[in-house]
């Protein structure tokens, strides 16, 4: 896990399978995004009060590992390798011809 969190689930992917660096201008693009979005976060936080700023910085964290355990939840569905019933017409038990 922390491979991927600190890299990137495509780099830790590429780094699992030993591939490197798959797309470098990407990579770029990737960094400079997540570089401004955490300034922007920072800058956000340097305003608030104390209190309020630990409130958003617990609240952010929450979200990020309720999105990372859906993540995980939903791998693990889709690696599973036992079918998912599904429920319509077809699923129903059948009766039999009661006397």
């Amino acid at each position: 896990m922390l491979l991927a969190s600190e890299y990137g689930s495509e780099n830790a992917r590429a780094h699992q399978y030993g591939m490197r660096a798959l797309n470098h201008s990407r990579n770029a693009r990737d960094a400079r995004a997540r570089a401004a979005l955490l300034r922007a976060e920072s800058e956000e936080i340097r305003g608030l009060p104390v209190n309020d700023a630990a409130k958003l910085i617990e609240s952010k964290r929450m979200e990020r590992e309720r999105a990372q355990q859906q993540a995980e939840q939903r791998q693990r569905q889709l690696s599973s390798p036992e079918p998912v019933a599904r429920q319509g017409r077809d699923s129903r038990p059948e009766r039999g011809i009661g006397l």
